[in-house]
């Protein structure tokens, strides 16, 4: 089976590798019913899951157009790529205080925010931060002025 990358990228889009090109004998049909034709071909190889993909399925050879059947897939996005762009749409930005930060906000716990549902780093921020610090007053008359 020979895939078609729809973008110009040299990544896998299954394991999101990089490719490696090569040439190999590829058979391309002729959309008029002639003959079929066996033509080297320039491939990118995917040396992880072994998937070979085409740079272009189409070909005009002798005034005819010639093609390899193929399947088209479009490169899946990187999960850190995605959480990344959740993280922002969210509000949630990289802390430059050592003090206030995920790891010390109220609705942190086991690296996931309580209030995004999120998994985040401890120098993660956001605007809904809250301190674990209450003031505890102890005994005594307490006076508004």
């Amino acid at each position: 089976m020979v895939y078609y990358l729809s973008q110009n990228k040299k990544k896998c889009a299954e394991c999101n590798k990089d490719l490696i090109e090569g040439r190999d004998k590829v058979t391309w049909l002729s959309e008029e019913g002639q003959e079929p034709l066996e033509l080297i071909t320039d491939l990118l190889l995917c040396t992880t899951c072994r998937r070979l993909y085409i740079k272009s399925n189409r070909k005009k050879i002798n005034g005819e157009v010639y093609f390899v059947p193929t399947v088209e897939v479009t490169p899946k996005n990187n999960k850190r790529e995605n959480q990344a762009k959740r993280k922002q749409s969210l509000g949630i930005f990289a802390s430059s205080s050592n003090s206030k930060r995920c790891s010390t906000c109220e609705f942190h716990s086991n690296h996931v925010c309580a209030i995004h549902l999120i998994k985040t780093n401890t120098k993660d921020l956001c605007n809904q931060y809250k301190n674990h610090y209450k003031r505890i007053v102890y005994g005594g008359s307490f006076s508004s002025k």
